[in-house]
């Protein structure tokens, strides 16, 4: 019975679109990363922020591929306000959080409160830019395409 939920459940192509685009997104994380500090960035395979956004990216996929498998419905459009939120969420409130993060870091830095507030540095890098949103969506969509072009034609989703 476990057996037939995790084969269903890992080989159903909403699960597949949003795993690739997960994975595909991270990984690309660590390669522009790498490429922009000239070493190695194997922590950003779990970072938050960074180019492309992965939150944009997943529920891009997830989306497209709700809408391929279940045509405009109450589900597709209720996954389509979800992106919404999270996009919206990613540029605006985390981002901001970020910005705050580094006002807050300075003013702890400046007057030396580090050991009295038992803080050594916030992290900074909480939200996306538009362009990270962008990118993040737009690979989304191309990887559910992909992820449904590639399992008609190999008959993986039938």
């Amino acid at each position: 019975m476990i057996e037939k939920f995790l084969i269903d459940f890992f080989t159903n192509e909403v699960v597949v679109t949003m795993i690739a685009a997960v994975v595909i997104t991270q990984v690309l994380k660590v390669i522009i990363d790498s490429i922009r500090k000239g070493k190695l960035a194997l922590n950003e395979i779990f970072a938050t922020g960074g180019m492309p956004s992965s939150h944009s990216s997943v529920v891009a996929a997830l989306t497209i591929s709700v809408f391929a498998v279940e045509g405009v419905s109450t589900l597709s459009v209720v996954v389509l306000a979800f992106a919404g939120i999270v996009i919206r969420d990613a540029m605006g409130l985390r981002n901001q959080s970020g910005l705050h993060a580094k006002v807050l870091n300075k003013i702890i830095r400046d007057l030396k409160l580090g050991k009295k507030l038992k803080v050594t540095h916030l992290n900074e890098f909480l939200g996306h830019t538009p362009t990270q949103v962008l990118a993040g969506t737009i690979l989304g969509i191309i990887i559910s395409i992909t992820v449904h072009v590639w399992g008609l034609r190999c008959g993986c989703f039938l």
